[in-house]
């Protein structure tokens, strides 16, 4: 791609690591994302017990990447054994 070319030539290996890889990736996204409002949700609860509005916010926060979790690890095991990607 830094020479100016357009395309380049990959074996199936590289695309089906490639697949993996991003899976994995929106994997660990989520996780991330659950550790920031777990410890937000942790803050709130020890030293302020009157935001009430931004304990919800992230508390739905969790739960809205919770769910989200069973999702992405479907589409791991799936790119781990070679379904389509739809």
């Amino acid at each position: 791609m830094t020479s100016g070319k357009n395309k380049f030539a990959t074996t199936s290996f590289e695309i089906y690591a490639e697949a993996v890889h991003q899976r994995v990736s929106e994997l660990d996204n989520c996780l991330e994302g659950m550790r920031i409002a777990t410890a937000k949700i942790v803050t709130i609860k020890e030293h302020d017990s009157n935001c009430s509005k931004i304990f919800i916010y992230h508390y739905e926060n969790y739960l809205y990447r919770l769910t989200g979790l069973l999702d992405r690890a479907y589409r791991v095991v799936g790119s781990v054994i070679g379904m389509p990607s739809n």
